[in-house]
């Protein structure tokens, strides 16, 4: 009998143990699975912050370019605003200016254009002669 009673504990005992080892695999399989579902999570995460990355490397990319185009037509505006002062300045001094002598170039009637034989000196020449003709009395070259 007592080794019957033996052989039930020790049957008892592996049975304990059989279970134990069952439930320690049971653990260790939904550990597996619990580390694979944060991998999965983790590779996500790291998928989505690179997009994340791609994003904001395009929106710098549109800011340095807004921020080119900004500054060209700031140096535009100021070359503008230059150009337009000094033209305000040469109309503004026109009335400074002292007429010396008068001159008239006639073109022929029904002509807008020069003969070929009127060469640039030959106008010259013709401007001098009737500027010297009308020149206003007491007034000097």
């Amino acid at each position: 009998m007592r080794l019957q009673l033996e052989a039930k504990l020790l049957f008892v005992k592996f049975h304990r143990l059989f279970q134990t080892i069952d439930l320690e695999e049971q653990q260790i399989e939904a550990n597996k699975a619990a580390a694979a579902n944060a991998q999965t999570t983790a590779n996500q995460g790291v998928a989505a912050a690179g997009q994340a990355q791609t994003s904001a490397n395009k929106a710098q990319s549109s800011a340095n370019q807004a921020q080119s185009t900004a500054m060209a037509a700031g140096t535009g505006a100021v070359m503008d605003a230059e150009a337009i002062s000094l033209v305000n300045k040469r109309v503004s001094d026109l009335g400074d200016y002292k007429t010396v002598v008068e001159a008239a170039l006639f073109f022929e009637s029904d002509q807008a254009t020069l003969s070929a034989d009127e060469v640039p000196g030959a106008i010259a020449a013709k401007l001098s002669v009737r500027a010297r003709i009308h020149q206003p009395r007491g007034q000097r070259w």
